[in-house]
């Protein structure tokens, strides 16, 4: 068969074991309800990580993943893996937040969630490009350019990451007008969507463009 191989793997379902599969592991021993509701670990999981214990986050975000496979609810599903991903790159972690993200933005696309599906793929874009895997990053970057222009209410966060994550990639190698715009589209939607750190960035950037 030809074309490319899917930049994800498709779990066929809700119920892949990508992320925690030793906490999963209590299922085959009987238990037939959630041992805690999964909502409830990812606010304990946020909490621990927000009070520096990241160890105790990640062991209740991996909770919160496995519960909510057990309750197949993937809307919630996806949130906790997205969280646990952001926790994973947060703690330099980027192999594994890959497996968190990959899953997710399968999980998405089975729901129908654009943006979550689109937030998963700007954040694995910009961790390939921290990898040094720049093909695939573009790639996946040009994929969340697909969706967020499919829709007339796309998410405005994960497009400007990815044209983010699009304009460091071609740092040094495209023109100085290219990068230009890369950089305006990027603060206008981060603009737009307060992030007013991002927003700093891209103007620095924009304005050492301006001063070549």
């Amino acid at each position: 068969m030809g074309g490319n191989p899917p930049l994800y793997p498709d779990p066929g379902g809700i119920l892949p074991t990508t992320c925690a599969p030793s906490w999963s592991q209590h299922r085959a021993y009987g238990s037939l309800t959630p041992v805690f509701d999964p909502e409830t670990l990812l606010k304990r999981g946020l909490d621990a990580y927000k009070n520096h214990r990241p160890e105790d986050a990640l062991d209740l975000l991996a909770q919160a993943v496995a519960e909510a496979r057990w309750v197949a609810n993937p809307a919630l599903l996806a949130r906790a893996l997205r969280t646990l991903g952001q926790v994973e790159c947060e703690m330099k972690h980027p192999a594994t937040a890959l497996d968190c993200y990959f899953e997710a933005a399968s999980v998405c696309e089975h729901a129908a969630d654009l943006p979550g599906q689109a937030d998963s793929l700007a954040r694995i874009a910009d961790i390939l490009r921290g990898q040094g895997k720049a093909a695939r990053a573009e790639a996946v970057c040009n994929q969340v350019f697909a969706l967020c222009q499919s829709q007339a209410d796309a998410p405005l966060l994960p497009h400007a990451s990815a044209l983010r994550c699009m304009a460091l990639l071609k740092d040094g190698t495209a023109g100085a007008e290219e990068l230009h715009l890369l950089w305006l589209a990027a603060s206008t939607l981060y603009e737009s969507a307060g992030d007013t750190v991002r927003l700093a960035e891209c103007k620095s950037h924009l304005a050492f463009l301006l001063g070549q």
